[in-house]
């Protein structure tokens, strides 16, 4: 498996973890997110942001939404 591909395999786990659910999990990721310069997380994972959306993951886990 590649980095990429188990980027999104761990994403996807923390993602789940996260949200509770992987439908939820894929709305997020699909939504365009003001913390992330109104981009998709997904769009942004594409382009290399993987860091910046376990870091927003983290956050939201943690209750800290700003």
């Amino acid at each position: 498996m590649n980095d990429r591909n188990s980027q999104l395999v761990s994403l996807c786990q923390q993602g789940e973890k996260t949200f509770g659910q992987a439908e939820k999990f894929a709305g997020w990721m699909n939504h365009p997110n003001p913390i992330f310069d109104d981009q998709t997380p997904i769009a942004l994972f594409n382009s290399g942001g993987y860091e910046a959306i376990v870091a927003e993951l983290i956050r939201i886990d943690y209750g800290i939404l700003a």
